[in-house]
């Protein structure tokens, strides 16, 4: 493992000696703010980093001769503290979301369903030119009407109870998402890199020491006020508080009995494809609403390269997201496989060619229900803390008290 240059020391392992206030078991921008923010209280604090670079699963790659892509699909929730962090404080510049689109899998029309859709292509058309042409609805929630609207009239020809109530519900879903948000989803203009190069500029400015290359496999948790152990492979470093994000899986050892088992641990895979084509729809970053999709996020990540140079023009890098305990791509048949579902949904040319491809395996300790991480802490120790990582602008609104003195 190695010391980052962060850190004011040519010691690439830690001091035995010295004892951390706090040490961070990885480095996504959440915990990187609440490193920034304890080391402005006067804490000595330590970053541990299993990858040799910042970032946690916001961390960009250099992959084809093409410098940071990122190999996450994230996105910013707004709020008035979280825009202010990013602009005014980190520099950082952001791009509304254009749209969210719904998919489900449906069948070719027979001739009385195709009539069908026409009348409703013909009341879709008369609705767009008086809510858009009238200005009295933006573009980009148009657009998000018309998605709940395709797939609220989609059809299958025997369609099975269990199919249409997930279509209810992702309908439901989607109408909630849209009547209770007012501003769409904000992606960093620079990518998941320009937030997390902005971050490890300001830890530059402090004594935070950075350790990369250091993955934890155990947290010892210390007996009689003993200082906790984090022990990543042959070294060891101590800290009297240890905080983790719930995606950053590790075996914690309190009065000798370990409990990892008895945390939820769930995989989700990144895959980058390199492609050859062209996009039959302007997208940035798309959820897949439906009972069963293929992927749960797709983003466009061509731009966001900074050395895009080095693509050509008919060349896309494409991020697509699986949950569910998916596993990576193991072939290029199934990287290919992957590309014709790009194509069945409309979002790729139809001769959009696979050039090359990559997958990322992350883990996370918790699903989409939010409260998980919230019941899972009590069952860890009051030196140990877990930080909710995966939404950066409800965690930037959530702790918008706390984490004022960083501007």
């Amino acid at each position: 493992m190695t010391e980052s240059t962060l850190a004011a020391s040519d010691d690439n392992e830690p001091n035995p000696r010295t004892v951390y206030d706090s040490i961070f078991v990885g480095s996504s921008p959440v915990l990187l703010l609440e490193a920034l923010h304890l080391s402005r209280q006067g804490q000595r604090v330590g970053i541990l980093e299993a990858r040799p670079n910042l970032g946690g699963a916001w961390y960009a790659r250099n992959l084809w001769n093409v410098g940071n892509i990122d190999v996450g699909t994230h996105y910013i929730e707004p709020g008035q503290y979280t825009n202010h962090l990013l602009r005014d404080v980190l520099g950082i510049t952001c791009d509304p979301q254009q749209y969210d689109i719904m998919w489900c899998a449906q069948e070719e029309p027979d001739d009385d369903q195709q009539s069908s859709r026409s009348l409703l292509q013909r009341i879709e058309e008369r609705l767009k030119q008086t809510l858009v042409q009238g200005r009295l609805i933006p573009v980009d929630k148009w657009l998000l009407i018309t998605a709940i609207f395709h797939n609220s009239v989609a059809t299958v020809r025997k369609p099975s109870p269990k199919a249409v109530l997930n279509n209810l519900r992702n309908i439901g879903s989607a109408l909630a998402r849209f009547f209770s948000s007012r501003t769409p989803r904000l992606y960093p203009r620079q990518g998941c890199h320009g937030i997390v190069s902005a971050l490890r500029s300001r830890i530059e400015e402090t004594s935070i020491r950075v350790f990369t290359d250091a993955r934890v496999d155990r947290v010892v948790v210390g007996e009689a006020g003993a200082p906790n152990e984090c022990h990543a492979g042959k070294s060891m470093y101590l800290a009297r508080h240890v905080i983790t994000g719930q995606n950053v899986p590790f075996d914690l050892v309190v009065d000798g009995s370990s409990s990892q088992g008895e945390l939820h641990i769930r995989f989700w895979v990144h895959t980058i494809l390199k492609v050859k084509g062209t996009k039959r729809r302007p997208f940035d970053f798309i959820d897949l609403r439906s009972s069963n999709p293929p992927f749960k996020r797709i983003q466009d990540v061509t731009s966001q390269a900074l050395e895009y140079s080095n693509l050509q023009r008919d060349e896309l890098l494409i991020c697509c997201q699986s949950e569910n305990n998916s596993r990576p791509p193991q072939s290029e048949q199934q990287a290919q496989e992957m590309l014709k579902t790009l194509k069945e949904i409309k979002l790729l040319s139809g001769d959009a060619q696979l050039i090359e491809w990559h997958s990322e395996l992350f883990s996370t300790r918790c699903d989409d229900n939010r409260d998980r991480v919230q019941q899972m802490v009590p069952s860890l120790h009051p030196s140990v803390r877990v930080m909710r990582t995966y939404d950066l602008g409800a965690c930037i609104e959530q702790n918008r008290d706390r984490w004022g003195s960083l501007g």
